[in-house]
């Protein structure tokens, strides 16, 4: 078991790097990796299990660096409260689809059960025979064990067109296997991994004419009435330049919002 501090200098060795503030004095975890990585990756994989944050500074005599430090801080997740909108604060919005990790079923197995005298049997967990009904209407068990999402299909079956704007079969299905030791366990599962993955990832590039400061992992919102695009985001990382007086911010997790308007 190691701090923080002491997983980092370790994996920084005779870098010119060193802790700076460190809001994780004692805590203490025992990690393991089984692969290489950079020692950035590294450090970023040992703040994630931290739950930490990390920032990384310069201190300068002049124009003369003096000193490199890594700051761990607690993530301070919260509202910014600071809005960016289209022509005012935005020059440009592109949106991508990313349909590779999409589902609108999915065909799940389980953990491979142990029987009574200890021995296994070959066969894992599926959901084949198990009685679900989804109070809401939209996922559907099937007798084969499959799980539908009857609403995305709809939106995304590969029967799609002018003349069936509304099927109901062609899913894009996925096979997955999960850790449920259950049947009950592997619907809830698959439940939630089909409700991860029934639509497409959506990220936006976006051209900010000038950036204030926002603390990391604060969440801040991007209005385009003309394309009725309301997005609220979390800012993921922060580059300062202090020679060009800018501010850079890498924005993810986007979700969309509902805004509503005085009817005045």
């Amino acid at each position: 078991p190691y701090t923080i501090a002491d997983y980092i200098t370790r994996f920084t060795n005779d870098s010119g790097w060193e802790i700076g503030i460190n809001e994780f004095p004692d805590n203490v975890r025992t990690l393991e990796w089984t692969s290489e990585e950079s020692s950035l990756a590294r450090i970023i994989a040992v703040a994630k299990d931290f739950d930490a944050v990390l920032s990384f500074g310069f201190e300068f005599v002049g124009t003369n660096l003096v000193k490199r430090v890594i700051n761990i801080r607690h993530e301070t997740a919260g509202d910014s409260l600071i809005f960016f909108e289209m022509n005012k604060d935005i020059n440009n919005i592109v949106t991508h689809l990313d349909t590779y990790d999409m589902e609108t079923s999915i065909k799940a197995y389980g953990a491979v059960p142990e029987s009574t005298n200890g021995s296994t049997n070959q066969d894992p967990i599926n959901l084949i025979g198990y009685k679900w009904t989804d109070p809401t209407g939209q996922f559907v068990l099937d007798q084969y064990g499959f799980l539908h999402d009857t609403i995305a299909v709809q939106k995304y079956s590969r029967l799609l067109s002018n003349s069936n704007p509304n099927p109901t079969q062609s899913d894009w299905n996925r096979v997955k296997t999960f850790d449920s030791k259950s049947q009950a366990e592997l619907l809830q599962a698959a439940l939630a991994d089909l409700k991860k993955y029934n639509h497409p990832n959506e990220t936006y590039d976006i051209d900010l004419v000038n950036s204030p400061y926002v603390p990391l992992n604060q969440t801040v919102h991007i209005a385009d009435e003309n394309q009725q695009l309301f997005l609220s985001a979390k800012v993921l990382s922060i580059q300062r330049s202090r020679a060009n007086h800018s501010v850079q911010l890498t924005l993810g997790e986007f979700a969309h919002e509902t805004v509503s308007f005085d009817e005045r």
